[in-house]
């Protein structure tokens, strides 16, 4: 008999359009964080026109009782941020030392998604790193701090056709990142991750090591089904 590594939690999504105080077409894919004794979730809201925005969400179970901004918190501003012209999307939260949350999130234009960073300190004004991985990339997320010296985040660019989550470094800043590679691969054929692959939520820190969650997906004739995966990396080095 197969054990369940995770339980549903009730019988439905914790936020549905009907429960935001506007019209939206969607609300989905959130970021999380804890801060104090709040659950804070940065909503993915698709707005009537098709735009995305990432606007917060409190609650103080992080079940119910959801409290929403009443103005986003990242949305796309034209002109000063062009690649953000079709939305802001997907936001992925890490804290970095004791009060200074890094938010990677979809930066989404007619050229294609790419990946942007923003920091924050109070989930009520950000500041913008802008674009920090070109088109086409998303899904990235960071490691809550340096391994020798080296800043570590996951990402999912398109090359070639494939779709692996890729890692990069940065030295000093969040704005500079190098030294790439692949960490864990597409595997194609009929397998439930076979087409293509992506990070979820930040690494979580066990004694085995980081547990990375990720989400595969695989044709199927109908539409592609969407399915979650654990993987585990090395506590020291997470690039391997």
């Amino acid at each position: 008999m197969t054990r369940a590594l995770f339980v549903r939690q009730g019988h439905g999504p914790l936020l549905t359009p009907d429960d935001l105080p506007f019209h939206a077409n969607a609300v989905l894919n959130p970021g999380l964080a804890i801060v104090g004794d709040e659950t804070v979730l940065l909503l993915r809201i698709e707005d009537r026109q098709g735009l995305s925005q990432i606007r917060v969400a409190r609650s103080y179970n992080g079940i119910d009782g959801w409290r929403i901004a009443d103005r986003p918190l990242l949305e796309p501003d034209l002109p000063d941020f062009p690649y953000e012209e079709w939305g802001c999307e997907d936001a992925r939260v890490t804290q970095i030392g004791e009060s200074l949350w890094i938010i990677a999130y979809t930066a989404y234009s007619r050229y294609g998604p790419a990946v942007a960073l923003a920091t924050t300190e109070d989930f009520e004004t950000v500041e913008r790193l802008g674009i920090v991985l070109s088109p086409s990339n998303k899904d990235a997320t960071l490691f809550p701090y340096p391994f020798d010296g080296e800043w570590v985040m996951l990402h999912r660019p398109v090359t070639g056709g494939q779709e692996h989550i890729w890692h990069a470094t940065a030295d000093h800043d969040f704005y500079h990142w190098s030294r790439p590679g692949v960490l864990l691969p597409e595997r194609g054929g009929p397998w439930w991750d076979g087409l293509r692959i992506g990070g979820g939520a930040p690494p979580i820190l066990t004694d085995e090591g980081w547990l990375l969650i990720y989400h595969g997906v695989k044709e199927m004739a109908g539409h592609p089904i969407y399915r979650l995966g654990v993987a585990l990396l090395d506590r020291d080095n997470p690039r391997r």
